[in-house]
């Protein structure tokens, strides 16, 4: 729930399900909310005190009379057969509020022929680049660039709320989805631009519908790998890459524009890599830093996403961000976020620990040991895995290559 008198609010990277309802945007006073690669399934179950038999309403909850919100790129999965449930609920607020909701790029998945799953839609809300498949579920009624096909998951989730396993909800390399999505744009939000799926996998410049990016496809600016990379669910906050563009009150796609004038120059590309800021600074609108050219105070710890080398007017190495701005490369203030060259020994500096891996993916039920604050860890080897890196031990087991988690002894 993004409740109301709050602002720029970001709800990624969650496994939500067996709720009566999933989540309720309270958009009263002012509001604006983020609601990106998640798995929302079966989030209508009975609710005491409903009528008999009668689920919950809503997946997603758009209330109240203000507030833009932005819901893109999720995965809406039903197994239930439900007598009253609705993906997407609009109040009749919505119809009212100078605000505006987008729903795009999200994937309605149903095994089953529940009547009522089809999202709602108000005069404010607009739809575009969604996929409807299975059971009754269909485009609205002139809803742009919406597809009605087979996602082609790796895997299908069963009827268990507490399945984990959500790899199975990856897309295959021909799936219909790749690429048919739109780049978001969150003008006027202090909310970064998303820049992995749910598996930490880099989105495509046109990126896929739904949670997951096919894993031969490169981030946008760089060419694919000859080698793909497996993935992993994340919990962090997405990097803070901001966008200048804007938007109107059309529920047409158009009312999303996107400012390629400031995506990132395509010379001195490299791979990108993930850094963090070791103390405040500033991002710049051009790589000769002026006060006018002041573009965002970027606060210590925020991660940032580099894309490329450039040079200052006056000979002054800059990074260039993945939205297109500039940033300094002092070691004073800024540092590469994951290890990339071998040291031989480190220590875990997370005071709530780590835990090590029997496999480059992290997931729980990979888990071999744990690692308590202090502790001294030697390493054999850094492997490359995405954005990040995994560094192996000498038990053979992987830690994440974090500076944040762990640094030199």
């Amino acid at each position: 729930m993004t409740d109301r008198e709050t602002t720029n609010m970001l709800v990624q990277y969650n496994y939500i399900h067996g709720n009566g309802d999933g989540i309720l945007l309270c958009g009263f006073g002012y509001g604006t909310s983020v609601i990106r690669y998640n798995v929302l399934k079966d989030n209508a179950v009975p609710i005491p005190g409903y009528q008999k038999g009668q689920a919950g309403i809503y997946y997603v909850d758009l209330f109240g009379d203000s507030g833009k919100h932005y819901i893109y790129n999720n995965d809406f999965y039903n197994t239930r057969q439900y007598p009253k449930a609705t993906f997407i609920g609009s109040a009749p607020g919505m119809n009212n509020t100078k605000d505006h909701a987008f729903v795009f790029n999200n994937n309605f998945f149903s095994t089953q022929d529940s009547p009522d799953l089809n999202p709602l839609v108000g005069r404010r809300v607009s739809y575009s680049h969604n996929n409807y498949f299975g059971g009754p579920l269909k485009p609205l009624d002139g809803e742009a660039n919406a597809l009605k096909d087979d996602p082609m998951f790796k895997g299908q989730l069963d009827t268990n709320p507490q399945f984990e396993d959500l790899a199975a909800l990856k897309i295959a390399n021909n799936s219909p989805l790749i690429g048919k999505g739109t780049a978001m744009e969150l003008t006027g939000l202090n909310v970064a631009v998303a820049t992995e799926d749910l598996f930490g996998v880099p989105i495509s410049t046109n990126p896929s519908i739904g949670v997951s990016e096919p894993m031969n496809v490169a981030p946008a600016g760089t060419t694919p790998s000859s080698t793909s990379s497996s993935s992993t669910p994340s919990s962090s906050v997405a990097t803070p890459a901001q966008s200048s563009s804007t938007i109107s009150s059309s529920s047409s796609i158009s009312s999303v524009p996107v400012d390629k004038s400031n995506r990132p120059m395509a010379k001195n590309r490299m791979a990108p890599f993930k850094v963090f800021a070791r103390e405040h600074f500033y991002e710049y609108r051009k790589p000769t830093f002026k006060v006018t050219n002041r573009a965002k105070k970027v606060s210590k710890h925020t991660i940032l996403i580099v894309v490329s080398v450039t040079k200052s007017a006056n000979g002054f190495r800059r990074y260039q961000l993945s939205n297109g701005r500039f940033i300094t490369t002092n070691s004073k203030f800024v540092k590469r976020l994951y290890f990339a060259t071998k040291v031989s020994k480190l220590k875990v500096i997370n005071h709530s620990g780590i835990f090590s891996y029997h496999s480059l993916k992290f997931l729980r039920q990979n888990r071999m040991k744990f690692y308590k604050y202090g502790s001294v860890l030697h390493i054999r080897k850094v492997v490359r895995y995405g954005l990040t890196t995994r560094l192996k031990l000498s038990n053979g087991s992987y830690i994440t290559g974090n500076r944040l988690f762990i640094d030199h002894y």
